[in-house]
């Protein structure tokens, strides 16, 4: 009994050297390791390329056009992870905004250009193009803007909504809201 007890346990711990100590089991372990570091590295790599790449987007709050002046009221967001410095903006014609403050209203006034916004920052804009004779704004009705940055250009087409109140007197605003009902 005691020779059978002892063979039983040579050959178990057999068994386990073999499945601890063997070479291919190790070797085994030691790839999926690294496929799996691989796939990780490579996972990170793309993460960070997509989050770096300029990326902004723009949202028109509210718009308004006198004679030839158009003015809109801009969300503009940067959703990358790095920095990025607005130069100027344009609209189809190649008609830049106001580069320098100017008032709109007693309250009101366009910014001070380049604008800066870090990752994932967000800022409004009142912005004025002047000369522009021939474009037409209404809802539904798609503008183009080129932004140009210090990481290139971008272009980005809007549609226009509904026009809001801050470009807007009171009773503009109300007038459009009632036309909107019927």
């Amino acid at each position: 009994m005691n020779n059978s007890n002892s063979s039983q346990l040579s050959t178990f711990l057999e068994s386990v050297q073999q499945l601890f100590f063997n070479f291919d089991l190790v070797q085994n372990i030691y790839n999926v390791m690294a496929i799996l570091g691989f796939c990780a590295s490579a996972f990170l790599c793309v993460r960070v390329y997509i989050n770096s790449r300029k990326n902004i987007a723009i949202k028109v709050v509210d718009y308004n056009k006198h004679d030839h002046v158009v003015q809109f009221f801009l969300c503009i967001q940067n959703n990358s992870d790095k920095p990025l410095c607005i130069d100027s903006i344009e609209i189809p014609n190649g008609v830049q905004c106001e580069l320098i403050p100017k008032k709109i209203t007693d309250k009101l006034s366009t910014p001070m250009f380049p604008l800066n916004l870090s990752g994932h920052q967000g800022s409004f804009y009142f912005l004025e193009f002047l000369y522009c004779a021939d474009i037409e704004l209404a809802p539904g009705k798609t503008i183009v803007f080129l932004v140009h940055t210090n990481r290139g250009q971008i272009e980005t087409s809007l549609t226009l909504g509904n026009i809001s109140y801050y470009l807007h007197t009171r009773e503009q605003y109300l007038q459009s809201q009632q036309l909107e009902k019927s």
